[in-house]
């Protein structure tokens, strides 16, 4: 795409703002915070789960409200509330003195999850016209690099100041950041600073249009539902694979092998995940959605089925887990793209309802992968059912590639 200036590339660094400030909240609100505050807060491995639990219903429950939210009022309005609900994340645990006060924080974080990604698929739409996968890939790159430096960091300073002190200051920080984006960064349309989408030659030639939503991708059908179930089919293979993921520390030391291997695997998973959403983003401007979602499920598949055969050495178990880092790819960008593939300018609408059932059906996935996990088959069983699940998504995206041939109405 064209080389950014000005105003444009001040939007997309906003862009990448928030979406780095906004996506530390997952990983610092349950992870970080959750690990140091045991003791003085009563945080058990069941009052996290419920945690989680919690955070994957509000997050459901609240993501046709957000859409709405987003469709009444500015997207600036919209970006601010987001701040508000991270920072709510935050600034509570200054009074946190019982467990159950833990569960605030996972309800701020959910309503936070269910509208930041279609903050930044809208904004980008907004304002760009071609290469929108790119741009997403690099904001969400972004949200990961500040993720993976923002975690020793911030046990620095919670070490040196308190962990009060410093769920104060994320809060704090959080917000002025997301006003900065709101307010200085990101204008609420480009018409409104006298300017077009970026990649047209004038208002009218591009009204009504965007060529970064792959007309090649684009299905006009009836059933609305299909399209509707091959994209929920899509992203739940991939949250529950993100949440087989997770666990790889813990399989590591099923295996013999030591803390340090089981940190070095998630290191791993960490970089990939970076990389895969760029790569991922460049991809979708290049062939399509459908078809990257096609290449990224190939190469789950295969890394789940190489993580039974090759378990037998640390390389082995560091290259597929270098598979696996890119499986939580298909929800933080596919499942957006596929939106505007399939729909258009509906794309926010069918983003809020599959964005709602993902993670209410999610919910249950994760509960009952724990099931499978503490069963006799364990972890091998769990990783013969993310095979059947990345044959279950391909299944589906060929059957994408068999409505469009035919040209289904």
């Amino acid at each position: 795409m064209k080389r950014l200036k000005g105003r444009y590339l001040a939007v997309v660094s906003g862009c990448a703002l928030f979406t780095a400030v906004l996506g530390a909240a997952f990983d610092c609100t349950g992870l970080i915070f959750a690990a140091v505050i045991q003791e003085s807060a009563g945080i058990t491995i069941s009052t996290s789960a419920a945690f989680w639990t919690m955070r994957a219903l509000v997050n459901g429950l609240s993501a046709t409200l957000m859409t709405r939210l987003y469709l009444k009022t500015s997207g600036r309005i919209y970006l601010i509330f987001l701040g508000l609900a991270c920072s709510l994340c935050y600034i509570p645990m200054v009074f946190y003195t019982r467990s159950f006060m833990w569960l605030l924080s996972a309800v701020a974080l959910g309503i936070c999850n269910a509208g930041q990604i279609l903050a930044l698929v809208s904004t980008l739409n907004k304002w760009f016209r071609s290469g929108i996968g790119t741009l997403m890939g690099v904001c969400n790159a972004a949200g990961g690099l500040l993720t993976f430096f923002a975690g020793p960091l911030l046990s620095r300073i919670i070490g040196r100041f308190g962990w009060r002190a410093a769920a104060l200051s994320m809060g704090a920080v959080i917000l002025l950041v997301i006003l900065l984006c709101a307010l200085v960064l990101i204008p609420d349309s480009p018409e409104r600073v006298g300017l077009i989408p970026f990649g047209e030659t004038s208002v009218e030639t591009g009204a009504g249009t965007n060529t970064a939503d792959a007309d090649r991708d684009r299905l006009r059908t009836k059933h609305t539902w299909l399209i509707y179930l091959m994209i929920l089919v899509v992203s739940l293979n991939a949250t529950t694979i993100y949440g087989l993921a997770s666990h790889m520390p813990t399989y590591a030391g099923s295996l013999g092998y030591t803390l340090s291997v089981g940190g070095m695997l998630t290191s791993i998973m960490s970089v990939t995940g970076i990389v895969t959403k760029l790569l991922c983003g460049i991809l979708c401007d290049r062939i399509g959605a459908w078809k990257t979602a096609a290449v990224v499920y190939v190469l789950l598949g295969s890394a789940a089925a190489l993580l039974i055969l090759l378990n037998s050495s640390v390389i082995g178990l560091a290259i597929m887990s270098a598979g696996l880092g890119m499986s939580f790819t298909p929800f933080s960008m596919l499942m957006p793209r596929l939106c505007s593939a399939s729909f258009g300018t509906h794309y926010e609408k069918a983003f809020g309802r599959l964005n709602m059932l993902v993670n209410l059906i999610n919910t249950a996935l994760i509960y009952l992968l724990g099931i499978v996990l503490q069963s006799e088959g364990g972890f091998p069983l769990a990783f013969r059912l993310a095979i059947l699940f990345c044959l279950a998504a391909l299944a589906v995206i060929t059957g994408v590639f068999v409505m469009k041939r035919h040209g289904a109405t």
